[in-house]
């Protein structure tokens, strides 16, 4: 499982998520998608918005 948590790459910091085409097709993977972005966005020191 790749999804929903860091990975090192080459000493970068990475996260897997979903391609958008699949949330197109996929509306129910668009929550745990937001949690990925809202996971995201606490790691790089971002206010994350309130749901």
């Amino acid at each position: 499982r790749l999804r929903g948590r860091f990975h090192d790459f080459r000493g970068i910091k990475v996260m897997a998520t979903y391609h958008p085409a699949y949330l197109l097709r996929n509306p129910g993977a668009k929550r745990p998608t937001w949690d990925d972005m809202r996971m995201l966005m606490r790691d790089m020191g971002i206010d994350v918005p309130s749901d």
